[in-house]
């Protein structure tokens, strides 16, 4: 699905086409099309403020700002008076590129700066820089892109990186705001581990291809490319050769050093159904499941009681190390039982009860059992499989990580109630 273009970068494109613009914009010109532009000194720390709803509007620009920064703030409030649902008088500060912050005033804010990042230095412009100069090196890059379109390195940075290839990773920081960031171009996929609620930079350090830094003023990037993704075709073959993820893993990386890592979230996602991978390390862990794979996990009080409880339900599994991280993985294979239906005519309510009888003596803990699988009974039922093999496959992946249960599924009629529960289930849809 392709990405739609925001309103106000396309009212900024028919502007650039209108006038047959190309960096370096004449910005100053191009206002004066719009609105009377007058410098002077700016209360509040405002960069300009913005009248609009009078015959001429008028712009009241900050003249002790930088050039570089007059022009974007030029830009941005040609923004204002462009886009329609902008009105009234606006103090602008334009330096809030990466703050997060959803009032309506903020919301114009960041609308203007989109508008004047697309006028000083467009898309197809932009697209042609980067392709052009990626390659000679993220610095350079920046500051061409900065000194073409006579912007600061910074209004150059935050534009660069919405159009750089995919791989491409950065930590923000800015000591006077005092707040720091990640941020990832376009297509850029990669699972990234965390340590005390923030990224491990150490583990980027160690997978990525290529690495820097970059200061811009306030601002310190640091960046990492990390490996290319291999195709789907690639993985997909691959996955074909085997179903043990540490053979998947060494054959990718074969490919390409810690391809594994940056295909990792599209390796999932082409898994057959029934694979559970568990990464831990440090205080990190996250569990990831293939497409329609609905297994619970018990809690584990060690690895060697992980690995053995892996080994004990799924028809594959393993656990190997790497990069600091230890995977656990396991591939559960649901087998559907021969026959769907069975020669007991008991409700399968009463099949239930009878075993919970035969396993428990208490009441109290009987009636805690029914309640909790009429619960999973009964969010299984919501997602209506329509088809026996795939109701009976949810709801066997559903209890098997749920260990108290474990005593009544190893029950012999358990089966049977499985079975008969399902056909009720299936028989009232039936019915309706």
């Amino acid at each position: 699905m392709v990405n739609s273009i925001p309103r106000e970068k396309k009212l900024a494109q028919r502007i650039s086409k209108k006038y047959s613009l190309t960096p370096p914009i004449n910005i100053r010109e191009l206002i004066d099309k719009y609105a009377k532009c007058v410098e002077d000194s700016v209360p509040s720390n405002a960069d300009a403020i913005c009248i609009m709803n009078i015959e001429r509007p008028v712009v009241f620009l900050d003249r002790f700002k930088s050039e570089t920064r007059k022009r974007f703030t030029l830009a941005h409030e040609l923004g204002h008076l462009i886009i329609p649902w902008h009105n009234g008088m606006i103090s602008c500060h334009t330096d809030k590129v990466d703050m997060v912050d959803q009032t309506a005033y903020q919301i114009m804010e960041s609308e203007a700066n989109s508008f004047a990042a697309e006028i000083l230095m467009p898309t197809e412009w932009l697209t042609e820089m980067v392709l052009e100069k990626e390659k000679s090196g993220l610095k350079d890059l920046m500051d061409f892109v900065a000194k073409k379109a006579e912007v600061s390195r910074s209004a150059a940075f935050f534009s660069v990186i919405k159009h750089l290839p995919s791989g491409y990773v950065f930590h923000i920081q800015n000591n006077e705001m005092y707040f720091d960031s990640f941020k990832r171009s376009p297509g850029t996929s990669i699972i990234i581990p965390s340590q005390d609620d923030k990224y491990d930079r150490k583990w980027l350090d160690e997978i990525a291809i290529k690495t820097g830094t970059y200061d811009l003023d306030s601002i310190q990037v640091k960046w990492w490319k990390v490996p290319n993704v291999l195709s789907t075709d690639q993985l997909t073959k691959i996955i074909e050769e085997s179903k043990d993820l540490t053979y998947i893993r060494d054959k990718v990386n074969r490919l390409q050093d810690d391809a594994f890592v940056s295909s990792f979230t599209d390796l999932i996602n082409l898994l057959p159904t029934g694979y559970i991978i568990d990464i831990k390390g440090g205080d990190y862990n996250r569990f990831f499941r293939s497409p329609n794979t609905n297994i619970g996990i018990p809690n584990f009080k060690s690895a060697n009681d992980e690995i053995a409880w892996f080994k004990e339900h799924s028809y594959k599994s393993g656990y190997f190390k790497y990069l600091g991280y230890n995977y656990f993985w396991g591939y559960f294979v649901v087998k559907t039982p021969h026959n769907q239906k069975t020669q007991d005519k008991r409700l399968s309510k009463d099949i239930l009860k009878a075993i919970l009888r035969e396993c428990y003596s208490e009441d109290s803990k009987r009636k805690k059992l029914t309640h909790k699988m009429n619960g999973i009974i009964g969010s299984l039922n919501n997602k209506a499989p329509s088809q026996f093999n795939e109701f009976y496959r949810l709801f066997q992946e559903r209890l098997l990580g749920e260990q108290i249960f474990e005593r009544i599924m190893q029950h012999k009629d358990f089966e049977v109630f499985m079975i008969n529960k399902i056909n009720e289930l299936l028989a009232k849809r039936v019915n309706r």
